[in-house]
């Protein structure tokens, strides 16, 4: 993500999938960790989102680690 993300837009492009428990973006706000609260709207926004154009580069998603 570029470094000029704000929380908010993190929030705003992953929420209209479906309700989010965490989301993390640290100072540098090259990454961000969303968390879903139902899998299957997770795997709906990975779908959706996954090398799709933000600010005008690709979201490069991945699932995290179960443990």
């Amino acid at each position: 993500m570029p470094a000029s993300t704000h929380d908010i837009e993190v929030v705003e492009l992953f929420e209209k999938f479906g309700a989010l428990g965490r989301v993390l973006v640290p100072p540098s706000k090259t990454i961000a960790i969303v968390e879903f609260l139902e899998l299957n709207e997770a795997k709906i926004a990975f779908r959706k989102l996954a090398y799709s154009k933000f600010k005008n580069v690709p979201l490069f998603l991945e699932w995290a680690p179960l443990e």
